[in-house]
């Protein structure tokens, strides 16, 4: 046998040595219940959880929503809570086809509160009455986002600008006429 044979044998040979122990101890790891199992990534299995019927966990000091809007905590704060941003001409022009989409079944077309919603629910707040006139845009971006009474939230199906660009419409065109 040459010299090349007898490495290669014994290169083989430690391997398989080596591979025949750590197989045993593997093996005798498995029946003993004392020994402690690492976990890949034990955080994943082993996070808190809401049961039912429990308040939800807050979220930490300082951290940021997911799409980084921070909500008025109730109605009285938002007049101040929300700056009305600048808004393209694109967006100010999508505000009335956002407007019919969303909002006219229940305000109606011309925001009168006549939609075809209120025929089966009752009455629903006319936007170019006084009362809401005089709401600031930042009230009415609250509404729009978190919902009020029956009107339930948009927040999740409106983007951020949409809701300005609605607000600048109603403001712009429907109490104007």
């Amino acid at each position: 046998m040459s010299k090349l044979t007898k490495f290669v044998l014994l290169v083989i040979g430690v391997k398989t040595l080596v591979a025949g122990i750590l197989l045993l101890v593997y093996l005798l790891d498995l029946f003993n219940p004392k020994l402690r199992k690492m976990q890949y990534m034990p955080d994943m299995a082993d996070t808190p959880i809401v049961k039912a019927q429990e308040a939800p966990i807050s979220a930490p000091d300082n951290s940021v929503a997911m799409n980084g809007v921070h909500y008025a905590e109730t109605l009285e704060e938002a007049d101040g809570f929300y700056p009305a941003p600048d808004l393209d001409d694109e967006l100010v022009a999508q505000g009335k086809e956002l407007y019919l989409a969303f909002c006219s079944m229940c305000h109606g077309e011309h925001g009168q509160g006549n939609g075809i919603i209120a025929e089966k629910f009752g009455e629903i707040p006319s936007l170019i009455s006084e009362e809401v006139t005089q709401k600031s845009d930042g009230y009415i971006f609250h509404v729009i986002s978190q919902g009020k009474n029956r009107m339930p939230s948009y927040g999740h199906s409106i983007l951020e600008n949409e809701r300005w660009s609605i607000i600048k419409y109603v403001r712009d065109e429907l109490e104007k006429k």
